[in-house]
């Protein structure tokens, strides 16, 4: 025969606690002691499951990085030298761009300009390979409004 072992034990609370328990339970229709079993398991349960899921977050992030991690930092590589061209590309055009311009302020509105095109551009969406062979033709338009310092 399965004989259930219960134990017996004092809570103090405050007041304001002790009424808002009694006011539960009311309303629940139970006693207070079966409310306070209740909140008891219900939290030790939140605590198990937030042991529980710290566990498995570690096993994903494992086979995630067992999956991936090679290709990741790979990946960050080449952004990182594809940034750095970027940045050698920037700083050479904006060398020829002020050796090419007659005064700094034709220099700085041509400039600005170049940096307002490029923002427009990469709020683009991407594309499907073949709208990238039209689009080369709207590059030519953008380097004419480049070009177009009075547009400021």
């Amino acid at each position: 025969m399965d004989k259930k072992t219960t134990h017996k034990f004092s809570v103090t609370l405050s007041d304001r606690t002790f009424e808002n328990l009694k006011k539960l339970a009311a309303s629940k229709h139970i006693t207070q002691s079966e409310l306070i079993r209740r909140l008891v398991n219900k939290g030790l349960s939140l605590e198990s499951y937030a042991n529980e899921q710290d566990l498995i977050q570690g096993y994903i992030r494992e086979a995630v990085d067992a999956s991936i991690g090679n290709s990741t930092d790979r990946l960050i590589r080449l952004q990182l030298k594809a940034t750095q061209s970027a940045a050698i590309c920037m700083y050479a055009c904006i060398s020829v761009l002020s050796d090419s311009c007659a005064d700094e302020a034709d220099f700085e509105n041509l400039l600005a300009n170049a940096i307002r095109q490029a923002h427009i551009y990469m709020k683009q969406k991407e594309l499907p390979f073949e709208d990238y062979v039209s689009q080369a033709k709207k590059f030519h338009g953008f380097a004419r409004e480049i070009k177009n310092i009075n547009d400021m």
